[in-house]
């Protein structure tokens, strides 16, 4: 390496380097040793990872140096590529048919997925579509049975992580017994990578941050492979991410574990982030399924069968020879380390989505408020709870409240977060629960967002549950957004996306004077109320409001000009 004289201070070029992208930083890193010095810390600071094949082998290595590991804060697990399972040819082959004219589309989605992807070729290599058409039946059939081998393949990879689970003690260093001992002989086989993974995780002895980034809410997911191009609306129309969720869900148990694990020693762990969908890790039961490698198809088929989330935990347990008692505590013990890495939170992002007609939702609130409580130390939290479609809660009256209602009772019976001062909401609920819940953080919160929150029939209005809420606690800031409530029918307020601020631009100039004159009439309690209803509030506000009344002449005027138009084509 060369040397260099800086004409900067050293604060000056960390504060430089702290703004250019990794692949300069990386560049940096290599040019001499006093930019190797400082671009580290940078470089090494965010290590994204997933639990497959070697894309955990990068954050092993720099867990072993002792003085890379030092440099690492913050931890994104996030899987690089997945394929979907399509219900048979027709499907698969529509699917990218129709998908031709949209190969420029970028794939900066997952340009930063791990520094150990990458890509099955690229833009200028896919298969054009007068080659496409050019293919016989047979060509295209043989193509979707390649395909079909490459998805089950990735699917027993999944199988072969658990192959390498120990069941781990908090407070030992030492692991204890397989998981799985039947299947030893594989695993003698094998370069266990993955037994090291929860000592790297705790060497990490600055790791402060860990975020769950489910991929395959990316529009980029699933739409590559080999030459072919698959189209993003295929992938929504003939597809679904349960399969998905479940493998996601079985990295992130074994991440949580190594994460609840090494926080016993550490205790620096201060921030999470992640999303869990499907039946998951919500108790000893679905853990023991999960850890089993079959993800979780039996769980959701027993659901299927028995349409009822409760009775499928039953026959899970009583169905299966292998439930016997020990093991069923030896998983308790599993979930007891996981829910170890919420203990010295401060900021926590959790969402978590489950099937709503068949119980599911009252069967994991249980298991979810014993994570939850351990986090005493939470002073910012978001917690979204429902069946999130693309990861947001849709409004409607017509969802169950019966799981979220269980969960907000049980925060409220033991009150674990004694220092909350930041609380984001998005679930359906009613006012009585849901005031009750709150007002047991009032000798702390100071801000409250509620984001997608839907009041059960018969739960109350919004305008007397707000004014509750903010009579029971001490708001310094107050955010609304999406709530819906079952005034006449179904009711949804304070949604920019309405039809109603679309039209004539309203949404740049009106709907912040209407967002604003909702907050602070209920942060302040004083004036006269606002109308809730955005039309109502609309037909109210524009003759007050000159931007708004000059873009609504303004839209009359070419709307009128338009219909004179047509009607002079017409003669």
């Amino acid at each position: 390496m060369e040397c260099y004289s800086p004409s900067l201070p050293v604060e000056i070029w960390d504060m430089i380097v702290n703004e250019t992208n990794q692949a300069t930083r990386k560049q940096l890193r290599l040019s001499n040793k006093y930019f190797y010095r400082i671009s580290s810390p940078h470089c090494f600071k965010t290590v994204r990872f997933e639990l497959a094949e070697d894309g955990f082998n990068n954050l092993l290595d720099i867990a072993l140096h002792e003085e890379l590991r030092k440099h690492v804060k913050k931890l994104v697990l996030r899987r690089s590529r997945g394929l979907r399972a399509f219900g048979d040819f027709e499907e698969w082959e529509d699917s990218i048919s129709r998908n031709w004219d949209s190969d420029s589309d970028s794939d900066s989605d997952f340009d930063s997925a791990s520094d150990t992807d990458g890509e099955d070729g690229n833009d200028d290599d896919i298969m054009s579509q007068q080659h496409w058409s050019a293919l016989s039946i047979n060509e295209k059939h043989a193509l979707y049975d390649e395909y079909e081998v490459d998805r089950l393949k990735a699917r027993a990879q999944v199988r072969n992580l658990t192959n390498h689970l120990y069941f781990r003690t908090l407070g030992c260093r030492q692991e204890t017994d397989l998981v799985h001992p039947a299947r030893t002989a594989v695993v003698a086989t094998l370069d266990s990578a993955l037994k090291q993974f929860d000592d790297a995780v705790a060497r990490l002895t600055n790791l402060t941050t860990f975020v769950h980034d489910p991929a395959f809410f990316y529009s980029r997911w699933g739409t590559r492979w080999r030459r072919l191009r698959i189209s993003p609306d295929g992938i929504i129309l003939y597809t679904d991410y349960d399969e998905d969720e479940d493998v996601d869900a079985l990295q992130l148990s074994y991440v949580l574990r190594s994460l609840g694990w090494a926080n016993y020693f550490n205790r620096n762990l201060r921030s999470l982030s992640l999303y869990v969908g499907g039946p998951a890790f919500w108790g000893a039961e679905r853990l023991r399924r999960l850890w089993d490698g079959h993800e979780d198809e039996t769980m959701r088929s027993l659901r299927y069968l028995n349409r009822s989330a409760a009775e499928a935990e039953e026959d899970a347990y009583f169905g299966d020879n292998g439930g016997t008692r020990l093991l069923r505590e030896r998983h308790l013990r599993q979930l007891f380390i996981m829910e170890h890495a919420f203990v010295y939170l401060t900021h926590l992002d959790c969402a978590v989505s489950e099937d709503d007609e068949d119980g599911s939702l009252v069967t994991t609130a249980g298991p979810l408020f014993e994570f939850l409580r351990r986090g005493e130390s939470l002073e910012r939290v978001r917690l979204a709870f429902g069946r999130l479609v693309d990861s947001f809660l849709q409004p409607g009256v017509n969802q169950p409240g019966d799981g979220p209602g269980e969960l907000l009772a049980q925060l409220t019976r033991h009150v674990p977060w004694p220092r909350i001062r930041e609380l984001e909401l998005e679930l359906v609920t009613d006012e009585r629960i849901l005031v009750g819940f709150l007002s047991t953080l009032a000798p702390t919160l100071r801000r409250l967002a509620l984001s997608r929150v839907t009041l059960v029939p018969s739960g109350g209005t919004w305008e007397f549950t707000l004014r509750q809420i903010v009579g029971a606690l001490q708001l310094d800031s107050l955010e609304l957004l999406v709530l819906c409530d079952s005034t006449m029918g179904e009711r949804v307020i304070l949604d920019p996306e309405a039809q109603v601020w679309r039209s004539w631009d309203a949404k740049s100039v009106c709907y912040g004077h209407y967002k604003s004159a909702v907050v602070n009439y209920f942060l302040s309690g004083t004036g006269k109320q606002p109308l809730l209803e955005p039309a109502a509030f609309l037909r109210d506000h524009i003759p007050k409001c000159e931007r708004g009344k000059a873009n609504f002449l303004q839209a009359q005027s070419a709307h009128l000009a338009s219909k004179n138009k047509r009607i002079m084509d017409v003669k």
